[in-house]
């Protein structure tokens, strides 16, 4: 087996991304190679409505398919899926969503003769959930504070700002130890 793959991410706007990946794979086992090819894209247009595609084609053989009567000859399958998904409000830890989707399938004669006519459509309803993103930066209850220094000895002596960084403004790194010197 073969692969490769490459994705693609960009920020849309304030609050939105595109992300898009190519895929590419090579079976090859007793002397015969298929392939299969998958081009996906995500479109978050603003942290809360998501429109997606994702199109793949694939070679199969008669014995992958269970269809017997197309034997070792490879026949390529291939499918269009396009959706919306919408992430809704609460769930506290947790972000549900909601969406839709249609598929398309293009199936050659001889493989629909197998898998019957109304094989080549389909809508799919469907409810997720997934952990809620943690912010970066925030402390938690997880992060322990620093430790007290050991008595007798004097506490750690806050840390300098940069040469570089005029008086009163952030500093990204102000809560970081220095290291031993």
């Amino acid at each position: 087996r073969t692969t490769a793959s490459a994705t693609y991410h960009q920020l849309v706007g304030t609050a939105g991304f595109w992300s898009v990946t190519g895929a590419w794979g090579r079976n090859a086992e007793g002397g015969q190679a298929t392939d299969a090819v998958l081009l996906e894209t995500d479109l978050g247009l603003d942290g809360r409505n998501t429109v997606f595609a994702r199109m793949e084609g694939a070679g199969k053989s008669g014995e992958e398919l269970i269809i017997p009567e197309i034997g070792d000859e490879a026949v390529t399958v291939s499918k269009l899926h396009v959706g919306y998904m919408r992430r809704l409000s609460g769930g506290g830890m947790f972000e549900p969503r909601v969406g839709a989707a249609l598929s398309f399938s293009a199936i050659p004669d001889r493989v629909e003769q197998a898998y019957g006519r109304d094989s080549g459509f389909g809508v799919t309803v469907f409810l997720s959930v997934r952990p809620r993103a943690m912010a970066m930066g925030a402390r938690t209850a997880a992060v322990p504070p620093a430790a007290s220094p050991a008595p007798g000895t004097e506490s750690p002596a806050p840390p300098k700002p940069a040469a570089n960084t005029p008086a009163g403004t952030a500093q990204p790194h102000a809560d970081h130890a220095e290291p031993p010197g």
